[in-house]
């Protein structure tokens, strides 16, 4: 092989690992976008009322539905 067939070989390949991260990086910017649009809620927010109660405000995802993902390690925002 001349230099001149190396450089063509080596060139397909930094082509190839530049559009496999290019890929790799639009699919975790979507990811996140899509995540955001299945779970308004990653983090609820609450309102306390002057008689000593609190309420959790919910938004609706695109599909309807009130969802979070609160668990006993999550807290709640005030």
């Amino acid at each position: 092989m001349n230099e001149n067939d190396q450089l063509k070989t080596m060139s397909k390949w930094m082509i190839a690992l530049a559009w496999l991260l290019v890929l790799g990086l639009l699919t975790l910017y979507f990811s996140d976008i899509l995540e955001k649009q299945r779970n308004p809620n990653r983090v609820v927010k609450t309102h306390a009322h002057s008689d000593g109660t609190r309420e959790v405000v919910l938004q609706r995802n695109r599909s309807g539905h009130y969802r979070t993902d609160l668990t006993s390690s999550n807290s709640v925002k005030k």
